[in-house]
């Protein structure tokens, strides 16, 4: 019995080396060789889980993710991993690493697998055409080579450089499935900053936070302003959730560790002990001096006048704006920089085992379709135990055989 995986990326080798035992698979990758996302993922550290991980943590179809992890073992990935020899570790945030810190060792991990088994590559061959005929699959038009079993696992429209740059949507579409609207996901933002000309590479560390419902969602981290927006992982961590929810401004608390009364009196008490100095000095060592130079400007108040000079209205507002600095006009960067897709081929098309609906024997896993996980190692996470589910359930239907 035969298998094309369509996508050499995690989830679709990760599928190719569970059944190489059992099938005979070939992988189709379009690139001249596999893994090339995983090799950048984590800044080339490959955060590939999480010490915390639920089904919350993961976004699309809530029905569909709700069922499918209560089917699965949720360190099922982890544990593959290890099955490659690959050993883990947790940095103080709770996201699991190769103990190695380099994704080249898990890169190598998966390569040396791959060649021990009785897996085909096919590099350097993109997936144009997919027909089914006589319940076989066709690939590229060579009707000399179908296949009992398809796994479209090409990836989304994230790291157009690295090849995935969306055309696969089509091979799911043209066989009746689609798919839903995609954004950039885990990118930086473009935004309407003041004066971002002066704050532009500036890196502070502070808390980012939005309200959706009414309710306060906040992410301490460190962020990078940018010539056109915002940047660094604390944005990397929001991201995907504001754009999925249409949130056009996200705050900036410089001071999280003081509430807006301490603030108040911080600045009262340095005002009362200086009064000669000048306005400029007042949030000298408290935060980033170019951002408090901005906020002088964003306020209008006279960096050269003494502190003694300071209303009780310019205090509050100086408060303000150094607890909740407003970042408007919120829009996700470009494909090229995000992570992750936000969307995808739309889960209603298929069942918990990831089998279509529509075309028996198709199967898609993985980014390529409307599931996606927050920052911090879950989508790495899906794209293995979506592999696993269906590794399982075709190890299961071999045996039947």
């Amino acid at each position: 019995m035969k298998i094309a995986v369509i996508g050499g990326g995690v989830a679709g080798v990760s599928l190719a080396i569970q059944l190489a035992d059992f099938y005979d698979v070939t992988i189709f990758e379009k690139n001249d060789r596999i893994l090339k996302k995983l090799l950048v993922t984590g800044n080339g550290q490959c955060n590939f889980s999480n010490e915390k991980i639920d089904h919350t943590n993961f976004h699309g179809d809530d029905e569909f993710i709700n069922k499918f992890f209560s089917e699965i073992d949720i360190r099922s990935g982890e544990k593959f991993l290890s099955f490659l020899g690959i050993e883990k570790k947790a940095d103080k945030r709770g996201r699991i690493y190769p103990s190695s810190m380099q994704a080249s060792s898990v890169v190598d991990a998966f390569f040396l697998k791959i060649e021990e088994s009785n897996v085909e590559l096919k590099l350097s061959t993109e997936v144009e055409d997919l027909k089914v005929k006589n319940n076989k699959f066709i690939i590229n038009n060579d009707y000399s080579n179908p296949f009992n079993y398809c796994i479209l696992a090409p990836g989304s429209m994230s790291y157009p450089q690295l090849g995935t740059d969306g055309k696969s949507y089509k091979l799911a579409e043209n066989l009746g499935h689609k798919k839903t609207k995609l954004y950039p996901g885990v990118t930086a933002f473009k935004a309407s900053i003041p004066f971002i000309r002066e704050l532009k590479g500036t890196r502070v560390e502070c808390s980012v936070f939005y309200y959706l419902n009414s309710e306060k969602i906040d992410k301490i981290g460190d962020i990078i302003f940018t010539e056109d927006g915002i940047s660094g992982n604390a944005i990397f961590e929001i991201s995907s959730n504001v754009i999925r929810n249409n949130i056009k401004s996200v705050y900036l608390d410089f001071m999280p560790d003081y509430d807006d009364k301490r603030m108040k009196e911080l600045l009262i008490k340095r005002i009362k002990t200086f009064p000669n100095r000048n306005t400029s000095w007042l949030l000298n060592g408290i935060i980033h001096k170019k951002i408090g130079n901005v906020i002088l400007k964003v306020l209008q108040i006279d960096k050269n006048k003494p502190l003694s000079q300071i209303c009780d209205s310019e205090i509050e507002m100086l408060t303000n704006i150094i607890k909740s600095f407003e970042i408007r006009d919120i829009s996700g960067g470009s494909w090229k920089l995000s992570q992750i897709t936000i969307g995808g081929i739309d889960t209603n098309y298929i069942n918990t085992n990831f089998e279509s609906k529509i075309v028996k024997n198709l199967f898609m896993i993985g980014e390529y379709l409307n599931v996606d996980g927050d920052c911090g190692g879950y989508n790495i996470t899906f794209a293995l135990l979506s592999s696993i589910k269906v590794a399982d359930f075709l190890k299961e239907e071999i045996c039947k055989s």
